[in-house]
C-alpha cells in the first residue's frame, strides 16, 4: 500500500513537473513570437514613440500606411498562437513564418481596403463636424468607424483560418460583428484589457503585448468559430 502512495507521489510530481514545463515553453515562445511581431511592426513604433499616438487626428494618413504592416504581421501572429494553444509546442519562428508568408497577401490587400475606408470615413466625420446642420451624419460615419474597428480582429482570425476570397471575407467579419455583439464586444474589452495593462505595467507588457491580444482573442472566440463549423 505505501509502495502504491510513493509511486502515485511521484506520478503526481513528474505530471507537475510537465506542467511547469509547458508553461514555461508558453511564456517563452509568447516572448518570441511578439519579438518577431514588433519587428515587423517597426512602422507603427516609430510613429507611436516619435510622433505619439496623442497626434493620431493631425497625422492620420501616416498612422494609417504606418498601421499597413500590422495586417501580415498580426495575421502571422493568430496563426502562431493558434498553433501554440492547439499543441502547446511549436517552433516560434517557422511558426510566425509560415503564417506570414501563406497570409501576406490576402492581409496586406485586406489591410489596404480597411485603411481606405478608415480614411474616408475620417473625412466624412471632420466634414459634417462643420455643419450643425449635418453633425447626425457625423455621428453616423462615427459609428461605421467603430463597426469597421470591431471587425477588425474577426476579418484576421477568418483570414487564417478559413480559405476565403477578401471579399467573402469582409463580408463574414461584418455578419459576425453584427449578429454576435457579444464576442465583438469582448474582442473591444480585450484590446482595452491589454492598454490598460500596458499603462499600468509597461515594461513587462511590451515584452508580450501582441501575443497577449492574439492569445485572448484566439481563446475568447474559439467558442464562436466551433459554433459556425459545426453547423
Amino acid at each position: 500500500m505505501l509502495i502504491k502512495e510513493k509511486g502515485m507521489e511521484e506520478m503526481d510530481q513528474i505530471f507537475d513537473l510537465e506542467k511547469m514545463l509547458t508553461f514555461f515553453n508558453i511564456i517563452f515562445y509568447s516572448l518570441v513570437l511578439n519579438i518577431l511581431f514588433l519587428f515587423c511592426n517597426l512602422p507603427f513604433l516609430f510613429f507611436y514613440f516619435f510622433v505619439g499616438i496623442g497626434s493620431i487626428g493631425e497625422y492620420f494618413p501616416l498612422f494609417l500606411l504606418c498601421l499597413l504592416p500590422v495586417a501580415p504581421a498580426l495575421s502571422a501572429l493568430l496563426h502562431s498562437m493558434m498553433k501554440l494553444v492547439e499543441y502547446k509546442d511549436i517552433c516560434p519562428v517557422k511558426e510566425y513564418k509560415k503564417g506570414y508568408k501563406n497570409n501576406w497577401f490576402k492581409a496586406i490587400k485586406t489591410g489596404t481596403i480597411q485603411i481606405i475606408f478608415a480614411f474616408i470615413l475620417k473625412t466624412n466625420i471632420q466634414f459634417f463636424k462643420q455643419i450643425p446642420q449635418l453633425s447626425i451624419l457625423a455621428g453616423m460615419f462615427m459609428i461605421f468607424m467603430l463597426i469597421l474597428i470591431m471587425m477588425t480582429p474577426f476579418i484576421y482570425l477568418l483570414i487564417v483560418r478559413y480559405d476565403m476570397s477578401v471579399l467573402q471575407i469582409l463580408k463574414a467579419a461584418l455578419t459576425i460583428t453584427i449578429g454576435k455583439p457579444v464576442y465583438a464586444i469582448a474582442n473591444l474589452m480585450i484590446a482595452g484589457f491589454v492598454f490598460v495593462l500596458f499603462e499600468l505595467i509597461a515594461g513587462t507588457t511590451f515584452l508580450f503585448i501582441g501575443s497577449l491580444y492574439a492569445g485572448l482573442l484566439v481563446l475568447s472566440n474559439q467558442k464562436l468559430f466551433h459554433k459556425l463549423e459545426s453547423r
